[in-house]
């Protein structure tokens, strides 16, 4: 994902939350800010990451959980 990013002019944090657990591990660095949590193919998120990702989106943020490399693509095209 990093070097698809790259390619577009997009940055990325990867993000340790202190005291957080479950809060997504990416931060990209366009559109006002997008956070993504990355899962390994067909992994699904755990219960306390669907809480987190609800609760930034509910605060107006965008926020995603990735598993596959189609979606990686459907966001690069949507960053384009």
């Amino acid at each position: 994902m990093i070097s698809k990013l790259q390619k577009i002019g997009v940055s990325t944090r990867k993000v340790k939350w202190i005291g957080r657990d479950g809060a997504p591990d990416r931060l990209i660095l366009a559109n006002g800010g997008i956070w993504v949590e990355l899962k390994a193919p067909g992994e699904k998120p755990r219960t306390n990451q669907k809480i987190e990702l609800e609760a930034l989106t509910k605060a107006g943020m965008t926020a995603y959980c990735i598993d596959s490399i189609e979606q990686i693509d459907t966001l690069i095209t949507k960053l384009k």
